[in-house]
């Protein structure tokens, strides 16, 4: 099902950080980086429904995708107009309150501070600090137009209640900055804001000389992400046509690419589950690595139907929700290392899905 969602909200909902005074503090302190704008550059145009069923660019369908994306959720069916999804959390069983945490959903009832009087509006909760909550969100029209990317800072009360799917973090807990920060799954390109001050350089290197610095609270938007010489970097072309490199983060030990190539014959692990039915066709947002597209449709007719556990089972017609496993063996046909995805032919189409999936045909 596709759903209208929130359709634009006129006002900036004001907040005085001097009320903060008069509310005891309900959480410690925990702070998680803005991520940024890191919808998918495909939705942000054209029409059509997400991979959840919503509408593009409505704020239910950039929720659904960050819990998606960052939280490693997938939230289920039944989730329609942003009004509704705290009434269907809790019918089905996930807590809902009045304590943001990171990562949860912050969620408006119908005309709740100026949420729209129809659909309601939902956001990412991306930074907790006493009652003060950093919001990301898609189409709450404070200036920059509708269905384009927000962030603004509420009061805890101001929200019809929190939405706990899958919180990154327990805010009693002691996790660090750092621990929270590795949660953060960093899109290969986007927005990020500075959270301290960072030096631009003209190479992906420490000992190249800083040209310029990027002050706490600035935003760039960059459109590579590098790991090189033990840190990771955003990149983007500078004003003078110049490639340019920011440090945001030492890495902890460097992983090096799959050593996966061409030609190479390998095998599926799975099982992996149904997300979506294309006519004959199905995807899975496993397989995929992220939220399928048309090139990660798969022909099922080489699949089996299995349990959870892989046992092969049921009628072998595969719907949303079912699981299924890829037998034999397969040829890689192409490989894009940056998005970690392979191309191979599965049955009478070829799809592209996730190294992460497959391994090497034991010798």
């Amino acid at each position: 099902m596709k759903y209208f969602t929130n359709k634009g909200i006129l006002f900036l909902l004001l907040i005085s950080l001097g009320l903060t005074t008069l509310f005891p503090s309900c959480c410690q302190p925990v702070r998680a980086r803005v991520i940024g704008d890191d919808y998918p550059i495909n939705w942000k145009s054209g029409w059509g429904a997400d991979s959840w069923g919503m509408y593009l660019r409505q704020c239910t369908s950039f929720v659904a995708y960050r819990l998606h994306n960052v939280n490693g959720f997938s939230l289920p069916p039944g989730y329609g107009n942003a009004d509704s999804w705290g009434y269907v959390a809790r019918r089905k069983g996930y807590q809902v309150d009045i304590n943001p945490q990171v990562g949860s959903v912050a969620w408006f009832d119908k005309g709740v501070n100026l949420s729209h009087r129809d659909y309601g509006h939902v956001a990412w909760v991306a930074e907790v600090k006493g009652n003060l909550v950093t919001l990301e969100e898609y189409n709450y029209n404070a200036g920059q137009g509708p269905e384009k990317y927000h962030r603004r800072e509420i009061l805890r009360q101001e929200a019809s209640g929190y939405i706990h799917f899958k919180d990154l973090i327990n805010n009693s807990s002691n996790t660090s900055i750092s621990q929270i920060s590795r949660q953060l799954k960093l899109p290969s390109k986007g927005s990020y804001t500075f959270s301290q001050r960072r030096a631009v350089k003209a190479h992906p290197s420490l000992n190249s000389s800083d040209l310029v610095y990027y002050e706490k609270g600035n935003i760039v938007h960059y459109d590579k992400v590098l790991e090189v010489d033990g840190y990771r970097w955003l990149s983007y072309i500078g004003g003078s046509g110049n490639r340019r490199y920011v440090a945001i983060e030492k890495l902890e030990q460097q992983v090096g690419p799959r050593e996966f190539q061409v030609e190479q014959i390998v095998q599926f692990k799975g099982p992996f589950q149904v997300s979506h039915n294309h006519g004959w066709m199905i995807s899975s947002d496993i397989l995929a690595g992220g939220p399928a597209t048309q090139l990660n449709w798969l022909d099922p007719g080489t699949l089996f139907e299995t349990s959870k556990n892989g046992q092969k089972a049921g009628d072998q017609v595969l719907y949303p929700g079912d699981y299924f496993s890829i037998p034999g063996e397969f040829k890689i046909l192409q490989i894009d290392q940056k998005s970690k995805g392979i191309k191979i032919k599965i049955g009478q189409k070829e799809t592209w899905v996730s190294m992460d999936h497959v391994h090497q045909k034991a010798s």
